[in-house]
């Protein structure tokens, strides 16, 4: 007897054709799950968007807009009137605090943590430390397409910061710092993906930017009480320390 073969109709071809796709399609979308919800998928996800978005400042500012309204109410106008607003960072205390000057006094509108965290107490010294500067610097850039959703680009190195350098023979001082989003940092300021959108937005509503103080403290030296941590033994902190704790006396919480 021959042997004999069976070809498949092709209604069956077409069944079959259909659950190839939908078993193909799950494991992308299972697969995409895993790699995206991983730290490392999210980067390079943002990494990717951050290329090939051609979103602007005023394009976020829109599109943030109703979502600010709603959350802030009448506050946001006041708090984005032109008037000059400061960014206080406290690496020990892993906090962001946002003023607002008010009828001639600064009055504390917003404060986020850290999402993560880089380096130890002390001030940034070379490209590849890891560390988050410790100064007074200014914003540079507002980056509406950052791989960490949305940043902010401040001025280090300053000129204080290559004045040391020189003094200590120091080259290769690193750069690129930013106030971001996500939850990674090399160096960087992480406050998540809701709080850079307020702090963003309220910063470029208000215009001028560049205007804006910028203070990175080691912890907050407003506190009578010092924190236990460890200083590099540099023969000009001491001096660092006095110009930012001097910055910082017009901002006094309200008793």
């Amino acid at each position: 007897m021959p042997y004999e073969t069976t070809v498949p109709s092709s209604s069956q071809m077409a069944v079959f054709s259909l659950k190839f796709l939908l078993i193909a399609s799950l494991l992308v979308i299972l697969v995409s799950a895993a790699f995206f919800s991983h730290p490392a998928g999210r980067w390079t996800m943002r990494w990717i968007l951050g290329r090939t978005q051609k979103r602007t400042v005023e394009s976020v500012v829109r599109h943030l807009g109703p979502k600010m309204r709603q959350r802030f109410g009448k506050k946001l106008a006041s708090w984005t009137n032109g008037q000059p607003l400061a960014l206080l960072v406290f690496k020990h205390e892993q906090r962001l605090e946002l003023w607002k000057k008010q009828d001639s006094r600064w009055n504390k509108i917003r404060s986020y943590p850290f999402t993560a965290f880089s380096g130890r107490i002390g001030p940034k010294l070379r490209e590849g430390d890891l560390q988050i500067p410790e100064g007074l610097y200014k914003l540079t850039f507002l980056h509406p397409n950052s791989q960490f959703y949305l940043s902010l680009k401040i001025n280090y190195p300053n000129a204080y910061d290559r004045q040391k350098a020189r003094i200590d023979k120091r080259t290769h001082l690193g750069g690129e710092i930013f106030i971001h989003g996500d939850a990674v940092t090399i160096g960087c300021v992480p406050i998540g993906d809701e709080a850079i959108e307020e702090v963003f937005y309220i910063i470029a509503k208000n215009g001028q930017y560049w205007n804006n103080r910028v203070i990175f403290a080691p912890y907050d030296l407003r506190n009578k009480t010092k924190p236990a941590v460890q200083t590099p033994a540099l023969p000009w902190l001491a001096d660092l320390y006095t110009r930012i704790a001097r910055a910082l006396e017009p901002y006094r919480p309200t008793p």
